[in-house]
């Protein structure tokens, strides 16, 4: 990490912090939680980002970071902030969705299986879709791995278990 890619990070720790602190204060979450070190880039993209052979296409950086504190007993914070310098927070949401979105990021199984050698982990939100994922976007290859976050609408996959992208955006834009 460069020294200016790690300033930017420890004002988005700082930042979000700040807002835990905020829950914490009036009692929305129990105090005492772990802040993660991760910070992951966030890609919000319409059905004109996904190509006609289902890839996502992203010409520049992403467009929020999304932090993440938790504790033993399963009480997560998602935050995510803005792009910028100075950064913003822009949402913080706890509660069940927020647990369970923790949990999946922490699974020992996706840590074992996409090395961050190989893979960089992102969000990939598709609003006009209300499809979320978290996505395992291949350094190496176009081989990116999905895993949905949250709802399930008709024939998209379980939440929590991994999908090919190429599929998995075939079924969530509806272009076969």
């Amino acid at each position: 990490m460069t020294p200016e890619n790690h300033s930017a990070a420890t004002r988005r720790s700082t930042v979000f912090a700040a807002g835990i602190k905020h829950l914490v204060e009036i009692r929305r979450i129990p105090p005492g939680l772990t802040v993660y070190s991760e910070q992951q880039p966030v890609y919000i993209v319409g059905t004109d980002h996904i190509s006609p052979d289902h890839r996502v296409l992203i010409s520049s950086g992403p467009d929020a970071w999304r932090l993440f504190a938790g504790s033993a007993n399963g009480t997560a914070v998602i935050g995510e902030l803005s792009t910028a310098d100075n950064p913003e927070l822009l949402s913080l949401a706890y509660g069940k969705r927020a647990d369970e979105i923790l949990a999946i990021n922490l699974n020992p199984e996706f840590s074992a299986r996409f090395r961050t050698a190989e893979f960089e982990r992102r969000t990939l939100r598709l609003p006009d879709q209300f499809v979320e994922a978290l996505w395992f976007k291949s350094i190496r290859t176009n081989d990116d791995t999905i895993v949905p976050l949250g709802l399930r609408f008709g024939t998209m996959p379980k939440s929590g278990f991994p999908i090919d992208s190429v599929p998995y955006l075939e079924l969530a834009t509806g272009q076969s």
